[in-house]
């Protein structure tokens, strides 16, 4: 399924997620976002969008662009957005890992398909109060018990997930936003 963010850039998340994804962020303020598997780029003009109420900065990595993709739209709309082409995870990437670290209360959502993964890689270089998220929770391609593993060992607790658990639909096959907030 997708849908667009702001009527203008496709994304894989439910559109009727948008308000409580923007609420969990908003209420955190990271001032750095990086999101792994950027796709086709709306959840990266969301984040680039609702960051800029603070003049925080995204920075959005994924292997390829994908046939039909248009990044270029996105990038050219959003000056708070930096795209990494770039393999996340074979090992754990220097231009991840130096904005997790060097930030006051970044942000990592993991949402390429395989988070359980890349918050096993990612997470534990996170320094102090930050927020982490994903997209696929709860579904085939998640994993929520490694999921809640990485995030607990960590430090980090749910944020909400009834909430998003409320949203949740069987009709959609990545279906599953979760955040977790260590602070």
């Amino acid at each position: 399924m997708i849908s667009c963010y702001n009527g203008l850039y496709p994304c894989e998340h439910r559109g009727e997620d948008f308000p409580l994804i923007q609420s969990v962020i908003r209420e955190f303020r990271p001032v750095i976002a990086v999101e792994l598997g950027t796709g086709l780029g709306g959840f990266a003009a969301l984040l680039a969008d609702t960051l800029a109420g603070w003049g925080g900065h995204v920075y959005a990595f994924d292997v390829a662009v994908r046939p039909g993709d248009d990044l270029s739209r996105v990038l050219a709309a959003f000056s708070n957005i930096t795209f990494v082409r770039a393999d996340v995870l074979s090992t754990p990437h220097p231009w991840v890992i130096e904005p997790l670290r060097s930030s006051i209360r970044p942000m990592l959502y993991c949402a390429n398909g395989h988070s359980a993964r890349e918050m096993e890689i990612y997470v534990p270089w996170i320094i102090g109060p930050a927020l982490l998220g994903c997209h696929d929770y709860d579904s085939h391609a998640g994993d929520k018990e490694r999921q809640e593993r990485a995030a607990s060992a960590a430090g980090f607790f749910p944020c909400r997930h009834a909430e998003f658990e409320a949203l949740a639909h069987p009709g959609y096959r990545t279906v599953g936003t979760r955040f977790w907030l260590r602070g």
